[in-house]
């Protein structure tokens, strides 16, 4: 096995004009300069949250996923609820999903969102209604994670080493 180098992450926190001089762009990331020639980087970036609360979901748990739809719409998970939020950053709940602490994924194909929870359950959003329905299809096998390739959703089975693919363009 090779030797792993670090990965240096210096930089300013802006965006260059051009992507050749600077394609990095740093997000709620403060830069202070290491000033010691003993330290590993030139820099070290610390985390900073953002200028002012816009919103705080409506139960207190765990937000298990924050996802931006293809029609930019907002979805949020906090605990079992699935929401729904808009521009003015108010929360509508959609329905429950599982009640546990693992991450929730969700991928869109335009038209439908599909969740999963790492359990053998799953989940969709119509983008258009909004509706919110579970997955009952006996070729469903649940997922600890979606995606959403060229009209099909990928998914791998819970617990084992194998994948499987949605219908084209179907949830």
């Amino acid at each position: 096995m090779g030797k792993t180098l670090p990965v240096s992450l210096y930089g300013g926190a802006y965006k260059a004009p051009n992507v050749l001089a600077d394609a990095q762009e740093c997000i709620n990331l403060f830069v202070e300069n290491n000033l010691s020639p003993q330290a590993a980087f030139p820099a070290t970036h610390y985390p900073t949250p953002g200028l002012k609360l816009l919103a705080t979901p409506p139960v207190s748990a765990g937000q298990r996923c924050q996802y931006r739809a293809t029609n930019g719409d907002l979805f949020v998970v906090v605990g079992p609820n699935v929401y729904f939020v808009d521009v003015t950053f108010s929360y509508t709940f959609l329905g429950a999903i599982n009640d546990l602490i693992t991450p929730v994924s969700m991928a869109d194909n335009g038209t439908d969102i599909m969740i999963v929870d790492g359990s053998e359950d799953g989940w969709t959003i119509n983008l258009a209604t909004r509706a919110f329905a579970q997955i009952v299809d006996p070729a469903f096998y649940g997922s600890p994670h979606v995606d959403y390739i060229d009209g099909f959703f990928i998914l791998s089975q819970p617990n084992s080493r194998n994948f499987y693919i949605s219908l084209f363009n179907s949830t």
